[in-house]
């Protein structure tokens, strides 16, 4: 069930590179778990790593994945203090796939993420802060969720982690989805912070490639009616209309980025309501959503939402 973890990584905003935790392990052993789990695929990794129980580095030079991309000097960090637990990782990028060069200006050049954790009673919360550079735009991206679990009680930062995790990785196990019932889960808030003031140059140079007279017209058009007709399908979907103003709103924002109108487009989602989510009802409407990924748009009922432009 693919969807459930790329949903629980998305809610958690968890380092998804570097997820795997482990129990009563040094943060050495952590972070090294982490640099295998980036190059499982990879045969003879090379990489470095340096640390001890509450501090530990890892470091290679060069990851060749098979996507036509190479990741290189790849750092990971990780560093515990009581029941907070820090991860980061940084790494930049290199195409090397002919066929990606197009695209050049739109693959970013680095990417690095630091992602703090601790655990309060039965409480383990995780926040992320993620950046994107790449020549056409920068993405930043922001977020803070939590689970609630009796589980967690008398456990340490690590333990908890472990556990939910293997929670995850074993779900479709029948004899977890008992489990899963021992566990709430709360998307608190996500923003999405993103700069493109060249965006609109770099994709019509891109499109130009393949018809030397489009023109700067031509693109305005072309996005102002794919926001058109993306703001038409919501209008007959099942959500409010403050929500659909507010959708309407980000659209407008987010195309004003993409036509250069705008250098700068924030995007805000604030849950309004404190109460957590049964990981029972999560795992069946990521499901639900798989069949159907119109049902998403439902669930934005359940959020601020709110963008501003600069």
């Amino acid at each position: 069930m693919s969807s459930f973890k790329m949903g629980v990584c998305g809610v958690f905003m968890a380092l998804c590179l570097a997820s795997p935790l482990y129990a009563k392990t040094s943060m050495r052993d952590s972070a090294e778990k982490a640099m295998m789990y980036l190059g499982k695929d990879i045969p003879n990794l090379k990489y470095d790593c340096q640390g001890d129980e509450v501090k530990a580095s890892c470091v290679a030079k060069k990851v060749e994945m098979k996507s036509g991309l190479n990741f290189h000097d790849i750092r990971i960090d990780y560093m515990m203090n009581g029941n907070e637990i820090n991860q980061a990782i940084v790494f930049y990028i290199q195409v090397v796939d002919p066929r990606i060069e197009r695209e050049l200006e739109f693959v970013p050049k680095k990417i690095s993420c630091s992602s703090p954790a601790n655990l309060k009673g039965k409480i383990y919360s995780r926040q992320i802060s993620c950046e994107l550079n790449a020549p056409a735009y920068v993405l930043k991206i922001k977020g803070a969720g939590s689970v609630e679990s009796h589980r967690f009680l008398n456990k340490d930062v690590l333990e908890a982690s472990d556990e939910f995790d293997q929670l995850v990785d074993n779900i479709d196990d029948l004899n977890m989805q008992q489990a899963l019932k021992d566990f709430k889960i709360d998307a608190r808030e996500i923003t999405i912070d993103i700069k493109g003031n060249r965006f609109a140059s770099k994709m019509i140079d891109v499109l130009k490639n393949e018809d030397p007279n489009y023109t700067k017209e031509q693109y305005d058009a072309n996005v102002n009616m794919g926001i058109a007709m993306a703001l038409a399908g919501l209008a007959n979907a099942k959500v409010s209309e403050s929500t659909l103003k507010q959708v309407t709103n980000v659209a407008t924002a987010l195309g004003d980025v993409a036509t250069s109108k705008k250098r700068q487009a924030i995007l805000t989602l604030k849950r309004k309501d404190t109460t957590m989510l049964e990981l029972t009802d999560f795992a069946d409407l990521l499901e639900r959503i798989d069949m159907d990924p119109s049902l998403l748009l439902k669930y934005l009922d359940d959020y601020q939402i709110s963008v501003v432009t600069h």
